[in-house]
């Protein structure tokens, strides 16, 4: 009897979703008041809304069904002709609103629950839910790690925390604010031109008028933004770009994290800026750089594709430009002509932080920017907010009008001019595929009726040349996906021996059983 085939397929290590497990289901008063259902219902029933799209993020998905039930009754109840649908899983990042998911549905708005990154949606009003799921937190506890993390009341402190947890951090000021004197709240903050609504709506004082935190407002600062220390209330898996983002703005970042089941850690982030430099600087020698657009929500995600391609082309570069919903190592692993990728996508569900399981390191708009100028420069911030980067670029872009030169804009003297890569200590030959190869003369005697004159493709100096440009796809295909014999022990040319490797007696037989000396065997 012969034996059953062996499974050659399993489950991936990349798509590890955790699982969220319930000790027992939540009463419905308790879920009326997490999720802020009577307020909602009456939210939605005066907007008139008919197609509600309910979205939830993985770690509140056992409340969706119990959410949905409730909220359909109480508009029943207020005899408004709506129906609740529940969002099936969001093919991008789960802060965001995912527009394609509501409108397979046809709906008319989106409630989004948990943590949001509060990006501008213009196709239909949205409704934000802060809910952390059916659970207390314990503020005792709570206030006890604040206070042994900061002993000092006099420091100065930033209360900072997702989304979700906007009204636990509001009752923790409420228990700090008589012993530590210079203790500031945040809150969050929409932005001025998008329909949307926050539930549970609380009014902000009239002093949260400063706004130098993503997506907060909060009162003025009595010293610089650097003195200040952030003491941050998230979930056990924080937005590892705006923790690196805070890490260059404030002089130190302590996290509580709170799990699904409302039990509370203390620890601290771990900064990746030295790695980031050393990404940024792996960009200035790639000849070809993925775009890989992960949103399509965005506002001016439009705007910033054709800049990193105007970048990317006065750079001498070359591009491709890829829509991967949620990327991981498979996925872009079938692109090695790839050298770099840059990544367009929320700047806190999108941007991948940690590449180090990566075949190619991934960068962000601002990082290419810092890699193709001229020069190195690292300014020690790191900004995840594409409008920040646009300005940046469009404040280059007028000073380099006025002294009409472009920074991003190189010479016939310098596109030969090799790039030294201070990771690998060489130089790169080839950083700039894109460079007009017309000034190199080569000069060939040929016929008129020669066929090959017009020729498209043609190799000059010892480059595969296309139209005058460097071909980065000839060269891979000739370089990597070319037969070229069984190789060589040596390396390159310079390491060639004429004499040869000296011969050596090797094993006898046939691949059944080898006849080896008896020093060989083990």
């Amino acid at each position: 009897m012969t034996e059953p085939a062996p499974v050659l397929s399993g489950t991936s290590e990349f798509d590890k979703v955790e699982q969220v497990e319930r000790t027992a289901k939540p009463s419905d008063e308790q879920v009326r008041s997490c999720y802020n259902v009577n307020e909602l219902a009456k939210h939605l029933h005066r907007q008139g809304l008919k197609r509600i799209g309910l979205q939830f993020p993985d770690d509140l998905i056992p409340d969706s069904a119990q959410v949905a039930q409730l909220l359909q009754s109480d508009l029943n109840e207020l005899e408004a002709d709506a129906q609740v649908y529940i969002l099936a899983d969001t093919s991008y990042s789960p802060c965001c609103v995912d527009e394609v998911a509501a409108k397979h549905v046809n709906s008319d708005t989106v409630v989004h629950f948990g943590d949001a990154c509060l990006n501008p949606v213009r196709s239909f009003p949205v409704t934000y839910v802060f809910s952390s799921g059916a659970y207390d937190l314990d503020m005792v506890k709570a206030v006890e790690l604040f206070k042994s993390e900061f002993p000092d009341t006099s420091d100065h402190i930033l209360l900072m925390s997702d989304p979700q947890y906007s009204a636990h951090l509001h009752q923790l000021y409420q228990q700090l604010a008589s012993t530590y004197s210079n203790l500031t709240p945040t809150a969050m903050k929409l932005p001025e031109d998008t329909d949307a609504t926050i539930i549970p709506t609380h009014a902000k004082p009239e002093e949260y008028s400063q706004a130098e935190l993503p997506s907060r407002c909060h009162p003025p600062l009595t010293t610089d933004l650097s003195d200040y220390k952030v003491f941050y209330l998230t979930s056990p898996s924080p937005s590892a770009s705006l923790i690196l983002h805070l890490t260059t703005l404030v002089s130190s970042v302590s996290l509580l994290q709170v799990d699904h089941k409302g039990e509370l850690t203390m620890s601290a982030p771990k900064t990746a800026l030295q790695r980031r430099y050393r990404f940024m600087n792996m960009a200035r020698t790639a000849s070809t750089i993925g775009i890989l657009i992960n949103t399509l929500s965005l506002r001016n995600v439009n705007t910033v594709i054709k800049t990193v391609q105007n970048w990317i082309t006065q750079a001498g570069k070359k591009y491709y430009t890829f829509v991967v919903g949620k990327p991981n190592v498979p996925k872009l692993a079938n692109f090695d002509v790839i050298d770099i990728w840059v990544v367009l996508g929320c700047p806190l569900g999108g941007i991948i932080v940690d590449c180090s399981e990566f075949y190619r390191p991934i960068i962000t708009p601002y990082e290419l920017n810092l890699a193709l100028q001229r020069e190195i420069m690292w300014t020690g911030q790191w900004l995840i907010d594409f409008e920040s980067v646009l300005s940046m670029n469009a404040d280059e872009g007028n000073e380099n009008d006025e002294n009409s030169n472009s920074e991003h804009t190189h010479t016939d003297d310098d596109d030969d001019e090799p790039v030294f890569d201070p990771v690998t200590g060489k130089f790169a030959q080839n950083s700039k595929p894109l460079r007009q190869l017309e000034h190199i003369k080569v000069e060939q005697e040929t016929e008129k009726d020669d066929p090959t004159v017009n020729a498209l493709t043609t190799r000059m100096s010892s480059q595969i040349a296309i139209r005058g440009t460097v071909s980065t796809a000839a060269q891979h295909l000739h370089s990597k996906l070319t037969w070229s014999g069984l190789g060589s022990d040596f390396e390159s040319q310079e390491y060639y021996d004429p004499d040869g490797a000296v011969l050596e007696k090797g094993r006898e037989g046939i691949a059944r059983g080898y006849a080896v000396d008896s020093d060989d065997r083990t």
